[in-house]
């Protein structure tokens, strides 16, 4: 697990939102799942960091890496701008 400044801020913003949205145990479960996903599938990682590879699947990957589908829709519901920009 990387235990650096940019991820710490990722997961402070992730629980906030859960707080926001009344849903911690079922984003803590998902972090769980996708943490369990990225430890058993090396491809994982490789496919979520290709360049190639469309933000809408790379969403659709991770959202059933983490179990829940829910995960990509509430993903893409988010600016469209941060989501694309990102750099995956």
């Amino acid at each position: 697990m990387n235990d650096g400044l940019i991820p710490n801020r990722y997961a402070k913003a992730l629980f906030k939102l859960s707080q926001e949205l009344g849903d911690t145990a079922a984003v803590y479960d998902q972090m769980k799942q996708l943490d369990v996903a990225y430890a058993a599938e090396a491809g994982l990682k490789k496919a979520v960091n290709n360049p190639f590879l469309p933000v809408a699947d790379k969403l659709k990957l991770l959202g059933s890496a983490s179990g829940s589908a829910a995960t990509a829709s509430a993903v893409s519901s988010c600016s469209t701008a941060s989501v694309t920009s990102a750099s995956f």
